[in-house]
C-alpha cells in the first residue's frame, strides 16, 4: 500500500502553541521562547517545515486579512478581552 505525501497542512491552534512553533522556527530549533509575538485571534502564520529544524522557513506571522497591518489595535487579545470584561462588569453595577 502506497502512502500519500502531504504537502499542505492546516493547524488551528491556540496562541501559546503558535508562540512555541514560531519560536522553534525562528531559532532554528533552539530553546528560546518568544511569548511576546503578537497573535491576533484567527491570524495566519505561514511556515514551510522540514524534518530538520534549521530548514524551517517563516513566510508570514500574525497575518489577519481584514487588517493585515493591525494599525488600529495596540493591545493583545487578552488585554482587549479584559477591557471588554470591565465594560460589561461596569454595566452590571449600574
Amino acid at each position: 500500500m502506497k502512502t500519500a505525501r502531504v504537502d499542505t497542512v492546516l493547524l488551528v491552534l491556540h496562541g501559546g502553541v503558535n508562540h512555541a512553533l514560531l519560536s522553534h522556527a525562528i531559532t532554528a530549533g533552539g530553546y528560546a521562547f518568544f511569548g511576546h509575538l503578537s497573535q491576533t485571534t484567527g491570524c495566519i502564520n505561514a511556515l514551510d517545515v522540514s524534518k530538520r529544524a534549521g530548514n524551517w522557513v517563516v513566510h508570514a506571522i500574525n497575518h489577519s486579512p481584514p487588517s493585515p497591518l493591525h494599525a488600529s489595535v495596540r493591545n493583545t487579545t487578552m488585554e482587549l478581552l479584559y477591557q471588554q470584561f470591565l465594560r460589561f462588569k461596569a454595566d452590571d453595577m449600574e
